[in-house]
């Protein structure tokens, strides 16, 4: 979502991260940046483990640059805290992501149906005046089918949507009006469905499911509404043909060396692709178990010769495991498991409707992220993705507060 508003390698994301920092010791005492900080422990902890790999890393260059931009991402979960500290900040931020939904879906709509496209975006013949030296195939410009596909604020679909993803969790677990609600599941369903990505469209069925299994208290209609999505499984062939290539994935993936016995059109499809990948991956980080093969390795052509490597692995959870291998990737699920831990305690031990949303939202969505990060170019370069955890550390703290405060009256 950074590279909606940029040029070049230059973000607005960077100058107000930038601004953020400087203003620090104005904004937040010790005392608060040191709660904040043990919040953070996992985090740290990580990446210390990431700036040490950069000792064995394939690539010195990638590598570095790679951690400066997980330390943006990071300061950012830091600073979140730190600026966000009362009812009215969580107010303030939620309305303000609303207005970016709304905006959201409303650009999906249009690249779908029309030829309007951002110009910051992978299929805008225009991004090159934005210093985007990065130009898709004219043939791929020329398919009808592709340049349906939307991107909203984000580079691709897949990113978008994801990010389609984090706005309906928020917004089934609101309490905004039935209508309204139904009227906004529908549309943000309908534009996940028109990025064509598997993982992303799951996860928002395992959103929707997860829904209906914790507010729905009439099991006879929580049956009913599986038997009408089932139903519209069947009927619909573009379904059946989506979730089948996802077989064809997953097939593909157990078959030994099956890249080298494709036709050079196949060896290009984006399935193909990432099953040959995936092989791949899985193989560098069964060779390095322990210490992983070094910050940004997970795309090194050395790893993926056929495709003289790759520009993302689409696999976070994998990415992790292969850079920074097990003692990095335990580091990353304890902190995650924390992070779960701690907003659910929130959840159940507050009666603020305002805190429960967030923190349910957040929290659902943690839940499925290891399905729908499939879908992302890599988690480390996806925006909401770190003011997501950033939200649900500030919640945490303040959160803790709250009941310090209630403790001492």
């Amino acid at each position: 979502m950074g590279i909606a508003f940029s040029y070049s390698h230059l973000y607005l994301f960077h100058v107000v991260l930038l601004v953020s920092l400087i203003s620090i010791p104005s904004i937040a005492t010790k005392a608060e940046i040191w709660r904040v900080v043990k919040k953070l422990k996992y985090l740290i902890l990580l990446y210390l483990w990431y700036l040490l790999s950069l000792a064995w890393t394939l690539d010195i260059t990638k590598g570095i640059k790679y951690f400066i931009i997980i330390c943006m991402g990071g300061s950012l979960i830091f600073l979140y805290p730190l600026l966000v500290k009362s009812k009215r900040d969580f107010i303030l931020v939620l309305k303000t992501g609303g207005v970016v939904g709304v905006l959201q879906i409303v650009i999906g709509l249009l690249e779908h149906f029309t030829t309007f496209r951002w110009p910051i975006s992978k299929y805008s013949t225009y991004n090159h005046w934005f210093g985007i030296s990065h130009i898709e195939d004219i043939k791929i410009l020329e398919s009808d089918y592709t340049m349906s596909f939307p991107t909203g604020l984000s580079w691709g679909p897949n990113d978008y949507g994801v990010m389609m993803c984090i706005f309906l969790t928020f917004v089934l677990f609101s309490h905004i009006n039935r209508w309204l609600k139904l009227s906004i599941v529908l549309l943000l369903v309908l534009n996940i469905h028109f990025t064509i990505s598997s993982s992303a469209l799951l996860g928002a069925l395992l959103i929707c499911v997860i829904f209906v299994f914790m507010k729905i208290k009439n099991k006879l209609l929580i049956f009913f509404l599986i038997f009408i999505c089932v139903s519209g499984f069947i009927l619909n062939s573009e379904l059946r043909n989506r979730f089948s290539e996802t077989s064809l994935f997953l097939s593909k993936i157990l078959q030994t060396d099956f890249y080298s016995q494709l036709e050079p059109l196949q060896s290009k499809r984006a399935i193909y692709l990432r099953a040959y990948w995936y092989q791949e991956a899985f193989k560098a980080a069964i060779k390095h178990p322990i210490n992983g093969m070094g910050i940004a390795s997970s795309s090194a052509a050395s790893i993926f010769p056929k495709t003289n490597g790759n520009m993302n692995l689409h696999f976070f959870f994998l990415e992790i495991l292969v850079d920074v291998g097990l003692i990095g990737f335990s580091i990353f699920i304890l902190m995650y498991i924390f992070n779960l831990k701690q907003l659910c305690k929130v959840f159940y031990l507050n009666k603020d409707k305002l805190l429960n949303t967030i923190a349910i939202s957040i929290a659902v969505f943690l839940a499925i992220f290891p399905l729908s990060s499939i879908a992302l170019s890599s988690g480390s370069y996806f925006l909401p993705w770190f003011l997501l955890v950033g939200m649900g550390t500030s919640l945490i703290v303040y959160a803790e507060n709250i009941r310090d405060v209630a403790e001492n009256v």
